[in-house]
């Protein structure tokens, strides 16, 4: 997916919770790393009550302090360390938690934002040290992040098992529905399409232009139709 491996015009939802990190403690004066998972963390602040099996969220803050990414919550505060794309992770997901709260289904049940955010690929742009891809993010059904970044080192590679693409009828269905609307309502969509007007993203928006269109037909037409009926209501007089 990165290095070479390149990402497409689809969205995708991001199997993280596996990736390694370590926890920073101090325990008795001396510094140690304790294994972890960013799904592990997640529990942290979204604990699942032992009485009744329910998940509840708690507030928290998350700090991005480039080589860890601490969380601190009433109880105190959590320093974690890792590969820079797992920190990443990490700190987006809580992010999205922190910033937009958490999802819920009919039932009241909270969502997980494993399942619940998708990234929608847009551009990747080559540096000194690597390839940096951008997306945008839909989560709980809208468009919460316009660009959202991706940076993965020369050296390192992003298992594209962590990034599953939608698929099927209805998987295109969503990804043409999110790229019309980013490209048509957001800052960022509309200087890439002019950016690239070539590109795959500038269809998405002549497609909007052209349901516009055909909406605007539709209004003339039943305007024709309501005159037609009063001239028609006229001559049976």
């Amino acid at each position: 997916m990165a290095n070479g491996k390149k990402f497409r015009l689809t969205g995708y939802q991001l199997d993280t919770t596996g990736l390694p990190l370590v926890e920073r403690r101090t325990i008795n004066g001396n510094p140690e790393e304790v294994p972890t998972t960013i799904g592990k963390v997640y529990r942290t602040v979204v604990p699942i009550d032992p009485e009744t099996r329910k998940e509840t969220y708690l507030k928290f803050e998350v700090e991005d302090r480039v080589t860890e990414v601490a969380v601190r919550t009433e109880s105190g505060e959590q320093v974690f360390a890792g590969e820079h794309f797992n920190k990443q992770m990490l700190y987006e997901t809580l992010r999205l938690l922190q910033d937009f709260g958490v999802a819920k289904d009919e039932d009241g049940e909270l969502i997980d934002p494993f399942q619940n955010a998708v990234w929608f690929w847009y551009d990747q742009i080559w540096g000194e040290t690597g390839p940096r891809d951008y997306f945008f993010v839909v989560f709980n059904n809208r468009i919460v992040r316009e660009h959202l970044t991706i940076s993965v080192p020369l050296e390192k590679t992003v298992d594209p098992l962590n990034f599953i693409p939608l698929a099927g009828s209805y998987g295109r269905a969503l990804s043409r529905f999110w790229y019309s609307k980013f490209c048509c309502e957001t800052i960022t969509g509309r200087l890439m399409v002019l950016r690239h007007r070539r590109s795959e993203l500038n269809h998405y928006h002549r497609q909007d232009d052209v349901v516009a269109s055909l909406r605007g037909i539709r209004v003339v037409l039943w305007v024709l139709i309501l005159i037609a009926g009063l001239i028609l209501v006229r001559l049976l007089k």
